[in-house]
């Protein structure tokens, strides 16, 4: 892709034979990157049942005639937008393709074998640099595998770089059933709308937050759809117990919506009691937790009744809360700032002084705070005028 004339010299590099720059986008430059997806984006569009990322084209159909039909027209726009493609990674017609790191079939969605291969034959750990390189690739297939929650927890502490790296048996135990875990993965279901849906949702208010969506595919078979976890924020580890299961459910939600969002109803489990009343029958106004009401607004688009369940029956949520995995969002820590904003301006009303004398001196100092007293002393009595006109008016229509 040609760079603007005008904007060449921005990527020029000094050699020690002079000084050069681009003419075209260089490899690994962020916007080019950006343009090269919008132009191949750009190229397919309008072509049913096709899904691009980046480099990899995915054609789906349900038989073999239209399917032939699409991949035609995907060659064709290729062709007409100068788009090569490479005949040994082409694969038409097949029933089991790997696409962006998944392995899709007609039973569902699991992890890519390839990626699988890689952690059965990673090397025992040497350093905390190896450890995290793994721990990278079981972050990834963690929702393939609800086991690797309780079995990866050995080896977190190591990556911390407050701590010395000491290998244990204990430690290779813990590894190898991680490997364990994930040569022999469950498979995620595909989503139907029109099957029952069942959220489960758990606290640990020393760990973390869990969840995990469960299709029912007949005969009390539930299968997994899509499992999660993270960390509480140093805000979210001083909640009370009930707004902390209040939490896990409202941010299970937002994880789940694509799912969620639409649909006429779905079930949702906890193993806190005292929620089941809020959740089903408490309207706002009755709610008197701030916290509880907001997490309870949350949740407003979704249509579901909650149903209490033991907690030793959520074993996967309970694993996935006491074992979490990913960290906090900017949002979650959005929520917990302006949370604890709010009561510290409470704190300071109450402490300041309020017989203006404290604040005098500064008035008489400072020029814009001076202009706004003007301002204000300008058009006060004209408002009250309009105030007592309005209300005179009202009286005299309604009186």
């Amino acid at each position: 892709m040609d760079l603007a004339e005008e904007d060449r010299h921005l990527t020029t590099f000094i050699t020690p034979h002079g000084r050069y720059y681009h003419c075209r986008g260089p490899m690994g430059f962020a916007a080019t990157r950006d343009a090269y997806c919008l132009r191949g984006d750009l190229a397919l569009q309008g072509i049913t049942n096709c899904v691009k990322v980046v480099d990899d084209i995915l054609l789906f159909d349900s038989d073999l005639p239209t399917h032939f039909r699409r991949v035609f027209q995907m060659l064709s726009r290729c062709r007409t937008h100068g788009i090569t493609l490479n005949k040994d990674k082409s694969l038409v017609a097949a029933t089991n393709v790997s696409f962006c790191g998944y392995n899709i079939s007609p039973e569902g969605i699991a992890a890519d074998p390839e990626k699988v291969a890689a952690i059965r034959d990673y090397p025992t750990p040497s350093n905390i640099t190896d450890l995290r390189s793994f721990m990278g690739l079981v972050n990834q297939l963690a929702d393939f595998s609800p086991e690797i929650a309780a079995t990866d927890q050995p080896l977190r502490p190591l990556m911390s770089p407050k701590r010395s790296f000491t290998w244990t048996p204990d430690h290779d135990q813990a590894f190898g059933k991680v490997k364990a875990a994930l040569l022999s993965p469950p498979v995620l279901a595909p989503f139907n709308p029109k099957l029952p849906v069942t959220l489960q949702t758990d606290a640990s208010c020393l760990y973390g937050l869990g969840y995990a969506l469960f299709q029912e595919h007949g005969h009390g078979q539930l299968r997994l759809v899509q499992c999660g976890s993270r960390f509480l924020t140093d805000a979210e580890s001083r909640y009370a117990t009930i707004e902390l299961e209040m939490l896990a459910a409202s941010w299970a939600m937002g994880k789940c919506r694509l799912y969620l969002a639409g649909l006429q109803h779905f079930t949702l489990h906890t193993d806190h009691r005292p929620l089941i009343p809020i959740l089903n029958h408490y309207t706002l106004d009755a709610i008197e937790n701030p916290r509880l009401q907001r997490l309870r607004v949350k949740m407003a688009p979704y249509v579901f009744t909650a149903v209490w369940r033991a907690g030793k029956t959520l074993c996967v949520p309970d694993a996935l809360s006491r074992a979490p995995v990913s960290h906090p969002t900017f949002d979650n820590e959005e929520e917990c700032t302006m949370t604890a904003a709010h009561v510290r301006s409470l704190v300071s009303t109450n402490a300041t002084s309020t017989d203006g004398q404290a604040t005098a001196p500064i008035l008489d100092d400072d020029r814009t705070l001076q202009e706004l007293r003007a301002l204000i002393d300008l058009f006060l009595p004209l408002a009250d005028h309009l105030f007592l006109s309005s209300a005179n008016h009202l009286i005299s229509l309604f009186c």
